[in-house]
Formats: C-alpha cells, sequence, structure tokens
C-alpha cells in the first residue's frame, strides 16, 4: 500500500516515501456441502459453492521507487499498486514526462495530465482481465506537490487517486497530507489532540520537516513490523525539498535513483 507523506511549512514542501512493494496474490476460495435455508424455510445443501475471487499479500519487495521528479519543479509520489500494465508507475511517469511539452505547467495542470494518463492506463489492465472496480475504491494513487510560481508564499499538494470514481483533492496551505497507509499515522494525531499535543507545522524549520516526515513513515514500517500482518510500508525513506525558488531537489535517495535520475 505504501506511506506518502508530504509536509507544507513556511520554507518549502517535504515530500517521502517508503521503499516496500507488497506483492499481492488471489485465492478463488469456496464452501463445500454449504447447508442453507430456501424461502420456504426448507435445508438446502449446495455442494460446491463459489465466492468471488479475493486479493491478499503474499509477499514483499524493498526497493521499489514511488518518489520522483516531474519536470524539476514539482515532486510526485505514488501509493496503492505499483504495477499496471506490466510496466512500474516510475516507469510510466518518466515516460508521460518525456512525452510533455516544453511549457511550464501548473501543478493543478500536471494532476489532470496525471489523471488522464493512468485512467486510460487502468482501463487496459481491466480490459485484458475482464474485470472491473469495485465501487468507492482506487488502484492507485499520487500525491503532487510544488509551488504554481516563484511568488507563491506557500506550497500546495494535489492528491489524486484512480479508480471508481477518480478524485482529486486539493491542500493548500501550512500542514501535514498523508496518503495509502494512514492508520498509525492518524492513531499517532489522535493521541496528540487528546492531549493538547498537536504539532505546530508553522514553527518548522525545513530540517524540522524533514526529520518529522522520516519519522512517520519508519513509526509506521516498526509498528508493522511486530504487527501480526505482512508489512505494506517499509524499506529505504526517499525523501525531497520543493520550494518556490529551487524546485525538486534530492534530500535521501537509493543509490540506483541517484544514478538512473544523474
Amino acid at each position: 500500500m505504501t506511506l506518502v507523506v508530504s509536509l507544507r511549512v513556511p520554507d518549502g514542501v517535504v515530500i517521502a516515501a517508503d521503499s516496500l512493494q507488497t506483492t499481492m496474490g488471489t485465492i478463488f476460495p469456496g464452501l463445500k456441502n454449504f447447508k442453507t435455508k430456501d424461502d420456504s424455510g426448507k435445508d438446502v445443501t449446495i455442494p460446491d459453492l463459489k465466492l468471488p475471487p479475493l486479493q491478499i499479500p503474499t509477499s514483499t519487495l524493498p526497493y521499489a521507487q514511488k518518489l520522483f521528479p516531474f519536470n524539476k519543479r514539482y515532486g510526485v509520489a505514488t501509493f496503492g499498486s505499483a504495477i499496471i500494465n506490466q510496466r512500474t508507475i516510475y516507469n510510466h511517469i518518466k515516460n508521460l514526462e518525456s512525452k510533455a511539452d516544453d511549457r511550464e505547467y501548473t501543478i493543478s495542470e500536471v494532476a489532470e495530465l496525471i489523471q488522464e494518463y493512468f485512467t486510460e492506463q487502468l482501463n487496459q489492465e481491466l480490459r485484458k482481465q475482464q474485470r472491473q472496480i469495485p465501487k468507492n475504491t482506487f488502484a492507485f494513487g499520487f500525491q503532487i506537490v510544488g509551488y504554481n510560481t516563484t511568488d507563491d508564499i506557500s506550497g500546495q499538494t494535489v492528491e489524486v487517486t484512480i479508480g471508481n470514481p477518480n478524485r482529486i483533492s486539493v491542500h493548500d496551505g501550512i500542514g501535514c497530507t498523508i496518503s495509502g497507509d494512514t492508520i498509525v499515522v492518524k492513531k499517532l494525531w489522535e493521541l496528540g489532540q487528546r492531549g493538547n499535543l498537536g504539532t505546530n507545522y508553522g514553527a518548522f524549520s525545513l530540517q524540522d520537516a524533514i526529520d518529522y516526515v522520516e519519522f512517520l513513515i519508519n513509526t509506521t514500517a516498526s509498528f508493522q513490523r511486530f504487527a501480526n500482518m505482512i508489512p505494506t510500508v517499509g524499506g529505504e525513506v526517499d525523501i525531497a525539498l520543493i520550494t518556490n525558488y529551487g524546485g525538486f531537489k534530492w534530500i535521501k535517495s537509493k543509490p540506483l535513483t541517484k544514478v538512473i535520475e544523474k
């Protein structure tokens, strides 16, 4: 599932994502000699009851790339399914970026470009598999962060989810936006609210923001490590900083990412 965190503070926007890719498997549950009753109350036995297939996590891979620059100005991070049409989300984003024209996109235009592209990719995958996305669920999503102009005072996070239906939500001003596997972080925030220990993002320096997003992801990963579950958050934490004067800058990335992006 992944945990993506973007934090908008006075001097910039920090965005981070973990690197754990959870492999999903499909099981086809069924029941033998299932006993029930018909409308008249008479006992009925169904010798072979077929149930809908279920997707369950089966294993993990620790080096997925879920955070990347777009046009050197914006940061994009993905959560949910990491592969669509036999290619990673990272590969798709780089392909989309290379085909985009040279004009300066606003962050909303980048979000719409990503939504349109990945909606078509998902539809192609669904047609091949002859299946549909259940209502009110999504296959994967994105956070797109940055500044529209060098004159913008605060950064922006646009969250895009691709599914049934697609959704776009915009987060402006000082604050923190989380996407993906958010349960642990929400519990931490709930604890802070109960004890009047809320976090003052407006007082954060850039280093505070960097440390905070890494803390949230590492805490989630540590909790899942000891929980009775297959983890969905883990691996190395990739972190980037976006400012209105310097665009996208890597703060922390995997060695291979440095080679590829260079």
